[in-house]
Formats: C-alpha cells, structure tokens, sequence
C-alpha cells in the first residue's frame, strides 16, 4: 500500500534560481529608472531567522526590500494573488506566501510568520501593517515583536526613501525616474525571557526601539534629519 504523498507546504515551493534571476533583472530596472542604492547591505544576519520590518512606502517595496537583501526573502500576500495561475505560480517560486484575507487574517498571517520563522527563513512584515497615505511612519502594530520573542529572530530596521514620491496612494501606476533607496540598520535582538509578562515587556521594548529607528532614518524624530547614507557600504 502506497503512503499518500503529503502536500507541500507554501514555503517549498520557493525556488533559489529563480529568485536570484528574477532579483537581478528587478535590481537592473530599479537602477535604471529610480536611481537605486542600498546601503547597511551587511547588517542583515546571513542566516538564521529574521524579520526584515520596513516603512510601507507603496507597491515598490517588496521589489525594493528584496534588493536590499543579500538572502532570500519571504513575503505574506493575500490569496488572491495566486488565483492567477501564471503570476501565482511566479510569486511562489519567489518567496511568497498565500493568506487568506478574511476576518481571521492577522492570526493566519501571524502563523504563517512563525512557521516561516521556524524554519530559519528570512521574513519581511511592514509593520504599520498598510501602505502610508501621507509619506510619514504610522503607528507600529505589535505582531512583529511578539513573534520576534517567540521565534528569538531579531527585527532588522529597514528604512525606504522616495517611495512614497514615486508612487502615492492617489495614482495608479507608479511615476519613473524619482530617486529610491533604502537603508538596512543594525538588527534589533531579543533578550532571554520566560515568563508571559517578560514576554510582553520584551516585545513593547524591541517595538518601541523599532519605530524610534525607523522615524530617526526617516528623519521624523524632533530635530533630526534623516541619516546620510554611507557610499562605503552602498550596494550599485
């Protein structure tokens, strides 16, 4: 009698050469009509699990995000997306994963996360939790640092320059030509922790050390502007 062969999970269906080609040819076009750099490249731990936690700027920022990365990178998307056997098929491949988008759709997406996270993967989560409708950081929902103290994965700042400029919530299609760029920044660790009040103590702290990393790279803090970039560690 022949075992019934188990279905793969969404995450198995990633595909590593897939990902690097289709990185390179969204990398070349970002630089051709954004002017694309990245800086703090090295910053991202190389392995083990991670939370990439960046500004929602617009649509750009998956592509963006991905080529701030020196690892693959997953995504959480809505179920929709994947109906569309060509596109569906494509994004998969690429790292993303489907979540139904109903009215359990922070708890689907939390466990996604996680298994993502068991798993060592690198998991990118906006944590404002939608696109900005004024170019500025909106508050930070909890999730990320929740899962971050249960998974021990750091939260990796990611800041994202002139999205916002090239494609605000009033247009459809993005403009060409508007300078992007993005900023990785020292990852956030969690501490060692045991009890459930530790836990949620923990994760207020590492979100709190978040956003003020976020609006100072945003230069939404009083008094700053945001940080200059490094050439040094800029990535062409």
């Amino acid at each position: 009698m022949t075992e019934k062969k188990r279905e793969k999970l969404p995450e198995e269906y990633f595909s590593a050469p897939a990902a690097a080609i289709t990185t390179g040819v969204v990398f070349a076009i970002l630089k051709t009509f954004y002017g694309f750099k990245v800086t703090g490249m090295d910053r991202c731990p190389t392995e083990g699990p991670v939370i990439i936690a960046p500004n929602h700027t617009c649509f750009l920022d998956p592509p963006v995000v991905t080529c701030s990365m020196r690892r693959p990178v997953h995504y959480i998307a809505g179920a929709w997306l994947f109906k569309a056997p060509l596109f569906g098929g494509l994004i998969r491949r690429l790292g993303a994963v489907p979540v139904d988008l109903g009215k359990s759709s922070d708890k689907a997406a939390y466990e996604a996360s996680l298994r993502l996270l068991q798993r060592g993967r690198l998991v990118c989560l906006y944590p404002e939790g939608t696109r900005t409708y004024d170019g500025k950081l909106a508050p930070l929902k909890p999730g990320v640092g929740r899962l971050a103290v249960a998974t021990g994965a750091p939260i990796v700042p990611l800041t994202i320059h002139g999205g916002y400029a090239a494609w605000p919530r009033s247009r459809k299609f993005p403009k060409i030509f508007k300078k992007i760029t993005s900023e990785v920044h020292e990852p956030i660790w969690p501490g060692e922790v045991s009890t459930g009040p530790e836990k949620r103590q923990e994760a207020a702290r590492m979100m709190a050390e978040l956003e003020r990393v976020l609006r100072k790279g945003l230069g939404e803090l009083p008094g700053e502007e945001a940080a200059p970039s490094n050439p040094e560690q800029s990535s062409d």
